[in-house]
């Protein structure tokens, strides 16, 4: 079960990549950090879209969009750094041989987990998710285990 699951109503896209991203956390590190990325650019898009405060960013890139200053601001600042570290980690696991290790795509999974309760809380309409939920890594399904014990 998802401890994304506050997102599942209203923001379908972000709940759907954000789902694999834990599913693949402890199996997969790599491609759990490209569906971390993959739900942070839709959560970030969704955002400048329905925010009429957020100035639209200088081109349509993830970066260009995290790097506004607007965006940046959010929060207090705590949501940029969260951000950048799904950014680069689903850069990395793209881009680069060497791969992601499994508890650095727990931390990723972490701050997707912060920035998705950040989204859900400020822009949720329908529910707002539970103030006092926090991110389990202990939750996380080792899709490897799952399927080697189901054969």
């Amino acid at each position: 079960m998802s401890q994304l699951g506050f997102l599942e109503a209203e923001f379908a896209a972000v709940f759907e990549a954000g789902e694999k991203a834990e599913r693949y956390a402890l199996s997969d590190p790599g491609t759990s950090a490209i569906h971390a990325r993959r739900a942070l650019e839709s959560g970030v898009k969704w955002v400048f879209a329905h925010d009429r405060q957020l100035p639209q960013p200088y081109e349509d890139q993830l970066n260009a969009y995290l790097n506004e200053p607007a965006f940046k601001a959010l929060a207090d600042g705590r949501l940029f750094p969260m951000a950048k570290k799904i950014q680069k980690a689903g850069n990395r696991a793209v881009h680069e041989s060497k791969p992601l290790e499994k508890l650095e795509a727990v931390d990723v999974v972490s701050a997707l987990f912060q920035f998705s309760y950040w989204l859900a809380h400020t822009y949720g309409r329908v529910a707002k998710p539970d103030p006092g939920v926090k991110f389990d890594p202990h939750k996380l399904m080792d899709v490897g285990k799952e399927e080697k014990a189901s054969l």
